[in-house]
């Protein structure tokens, strides 16, 4: 792996709901991937380190990496770049935003997100070394890329 903080590519975790799927779709930049992990368990050893190895591949040839949030990706990750960035709304819209996954998922995602919703959030609030945007009531992810 390379050594830290000088990417050319910013990688981006993107929590559900803030509209990273509309804005991919409609954004005029095309310089992007999105990487999902190949489980939902947190990735450990080789596992890990083969996947943050992915990730960083991309380096210099999009823009913009969008990734999942697990925390031993995040740690990984920020070894390698300063430009992990975490986009996740205020603690306060967990009804603005079950609203908004009854659009577009299952209701077993809406009860996932209704229940887990502030410890998703205190975890990826932990993190202090990453840049954090944290979203106000009606605003999304394009308000702060496009």
């Amino acid at each position: 792996m390379m050594s830290k903080k000088y990417s050319n590519t910013k990688f981006i975790y993107a929590f559900p709901g803030v509209g990273k799927t509309y804005f991919c779709k409609n954004t005029n930049i095309k310089n992007f991937i999105e990487i999902s992990k190949p489980t939902p368990e947190p990735l450990k050893g080789e596992y890990l380190k083969a996947f943050v190895d992915s990730l960083v591949s991309y380096d210099g040839k999009v823009g913009i990496v969008f990734i999942e949030f697990d925390i031993n990706i995040i740690n990984k990750l920020n070894k390698f770049s300063d430009k992990v960035t975490l986009i996740y709304p205020q603690d306060k819209l967990r009804d603005e935003y079950i609203e908004r996954y009854k659009k577009t998922q299952c209701l077993e995602f809406c009860n996932y997100m209704h229940y887990n919703w502030d410890s998703l959030l205190s975890e990826i609030k932990s993190v202090g070394y990453c840049n954090h945007i944290i979203l106000a009531s009606g605003s999304y992810i394009s308000d702060f890329l496009g």
